[in-house]
C-alpha cells in the first residue's frame, strides 16, 4: 500500500511527465498542500488558517456560523472557546449545545440594532445584501438584532481573540469600517470569505481597500483562493506571524506559499487574456 507521501511523490512525477495546463495546476496544487502541511495551516469548511497557535486558553470568534459546524468541531478538537453569531433565528436554533461554544443570534454590522436580512433559499446565502440572496432565489426578509464587533467584544468582555472567522456575506465592508485599528490588532488572525465575486456585492477595491489596512497593521496575507480565480478572494487567511508565535521557517513556508499562489493566479489571468484575444480574432472579419 502506498504512503501519503508516496502517493503524494507518484502525483508529482505524473504531473512534470504530462507538461500541459492541466499537470502545472495539479503540481503548483501538490506544492501548496505540502507548504500547508509543514507551516501548520489547516482548511475547514472553506477557512484556512494557522492552527498551531491555538490551545485550550484560546478565544475563537465565528461571525456567520450558520449551523455551527465550524465552531463546535474547533471547540470539541481543541477545547478551547468559540463565540458563534448566527443572525438567522431559524439557522441558530441548529447550533447544537457544545461545551465551549456561546451562541448568539445576532449579525455583525456597522452600528448597534435591529436591521434586516435577506433570507434565501440557500442557507449559506442569507445576507443583508439582497444581490448575494438574490443569486440563490430569496425567499423572506427577517429582522435580526445587529451589533459591531467591538461593542460585542466590549460586552464579552473579550480583550483578545486568537482567531476571527468572517463569513457574513457580503457585509465585510461594515464590519471592517466599524472597527478600530486598535480591536483589529487585538485579533491575531482572520480567516474570511470576501463575496467580491458576487455582482452587486463588496467590491474588488474594498477588498483591496480592507487588505493594504491590514497589512498596514501588521497582518500578512496568503490569498489561498487564488487557486480558483473565479472564486476570487473566497479563502483568505491574515495572520500576525509575531502573535501568533510563528516560527522562522515557518514565516518561510508563508512567503513561499504567497509566491505560489500569486504565480497561479498570474498564470491564469493571462491564459484567459489569450483566450479572449483568440475569440476577438476568430469573430473579427479580415481587413480588406
Amino acid at each position: 500500500m502506498l504512503t501519503p507521501i508516496s502517493e503524494s511523490a507518484r502525483a508529482l512525477r505524473k504531473s512534470v511527465r504530462h507538461p500541459g495546463n492541466a499537470g502545472l495546476y495539479a503540481l503548483i496544487q501538490l506544492v501548496v498542500e505540502a507548504l500547508k502541511r509543514r507551516s501548520g495551516l489547516i482548511n475547514f469548511v472553506g477557512h484556512t488558517f494557522y492552527v498551531r497557535s491555538l490551545d485550550q486558553r484560546s478565544v475563537v470568534v465565528d461571525l456567520g456560523a450558520n449551523a455551527g459546524l465550524f465552531a463546535c468541531a474547533l471547540a470539541t478538537d481543541l477545547r478551547l472557546t468559540c463565540y458563534a453569531l448566527e443572525a438567522i433565528m431559524l439557522i441558530f436554533r441548529r447550533i447544537p449545545n457544545v461545551h465551549g461554544v456561546k451562541k448568539y443570534n445576532l449579525a455583525i454590522s456597522n452600528r448597534n440594532g435591529p436591521i434586516q436580512l435577506f433570507v434565501s433559499e440557500n442557507p449559506e446565502a442569507n445576507s443583508i445584501d439582497h444581490s448575494i440572496a438574490a443569486s440563490h432565489g430569496p425567499t423572506s426578509i427577517e429582522t435580526c438584532s445587529g451589533v459591531t464587533l467591538q461593542q460585542f467584544l466590549k460586552n464579552e468582555r473579550i480583550d483578545r481573540v486568537d482567531l476571527l472567522k468572517v463569513d457574513i456575506e457580503g457585509a465585510e465592508d461594515l464590519l471592517f469600517d466599524s472597527t478600530s485599528d486598535y480591536t483589529l490588532r487585538r485579533i491575531y488572525q482572520i480567516t474570511i470569505e470576501f463575496h467580491d465575486s458576487i455582482p452587486g456585492s463588496i467590491s474588488s477595491d474594498k477588498v483591496e481597500r480592507i487588505w493594504r489596512r491590514l497589512e498596514s497593521l501588521g497582518f500578512y496575507c496568503i490569498p489561498f483562493s487564488y487557486m480558483v480565480p473565479k472564486a476570487k478572494n473566497t479563502d483568505l487567511l491574515f495572520i500576525q506571524c509575531d502573535k501568533c508565535n510563528v516560527s522562522l521557517s515557518e514565516r518561510a513556508y508563508f512567503s513561499a506559499l504567497g509566491a505560489v499562489l500569486r504565480l497561479e493566479r498570474t498564470k491564469s489571468t493571462l491564459r484567459s487574456k489569450l483566450k479572449f484575444k483568440a475569440a476577438e480574432q476568430l469573430v473579427t472579419p479580415p481587413a480588406s
